[in-house]
């Protein structure tokens, strides 16, 4: 993961006093030591020049997937919302809820994902909060929350789905992206995101 990308999902600097302590006391030896840096993004290059590392050590090599024919699922019926990923509140699943709950036409959202802390100071029982409020909203027929997925069952989804929304709020990289539009799903992200997107259009 980046170097300094704690910073974008935790609020408070008492959130953020053990991973500035923790560098402090190890004085980032480990990085600094490195004969190289391998970073996936240009946004975790950026980190890890902020975090010290000179840019003669740092390589970014970009990540992937296989990429086969797909031929897409037709339906007409309704409109087919997915969302994969790990379910932490970085990712701000709630948005995609409220949003949802807004629609007009025919729809049914698919999140899938397990839930996971990114930081041991974040607090958890997210998932059972965004469950609580899809019956708050009234969506309990339209979404369905399926947990943690295999390849298999994924690769399933993305080629039965019409869209894919991910509403996080910072990811060094945004692997679902890349496998939604190797699926050929539209993408909707937010802004921060939203820089993958124009790089998966490009490739």
């Amino acid at each position: 993961g980046s170097l300094l990308g704690f910073k974008n999902y935790l609020p408070s600097m008492k959130q953020r006093l053990p991973y500035h302590f923790y560098d402090i006391l190890t004085l980032k030896a480990s990085a600094k030591r490195a004969d190289a840096i391998i970073v996936s993004s240009k946004l975790e290059y950026e980190d890890a020049l902020e975090f010290g590392i000179t840019k003669e050590k740092i390589h970014i090599i970009p990540m992937g997937i296989e990429v086969e024919e797909i031929k897409k699922e037709q339906n007409t019926s309704k409109l087919k919302i997915l969302f994969v990923g790990r379910i932490a509140r970085v990712r701000r699943v709630e948005l995609l809820l409220q949003a949802a709950s807004q629609l007009t036409i025919p729809f049914h959202l698919t999140i899938a994902g397990g839930e996971e802390k990114t930081s041991s100071v974040t607090r958890g029982g997210y998932l059972e909060e965004l469950k609580l409020l899809a019956n708050q909203l009234n969506l309990n027929s339209n979404v369905t929350f399926t947990g943690k997925k295999d390849p298999a069952d994924l690769k399933l989804l993305y080629k039965s789905s019409n869209i894919f929304v991910y509403p996080s709020l910072y990811e060094n990289f945004g692997q679902p992206l890349i496998e939604a539009a190797a699926h050929g799903l539209p993408l909707i992200s937010t802004a921060h995101v939203c820089f993958f997107c124009s790089v998966i259009a490009s490739t």
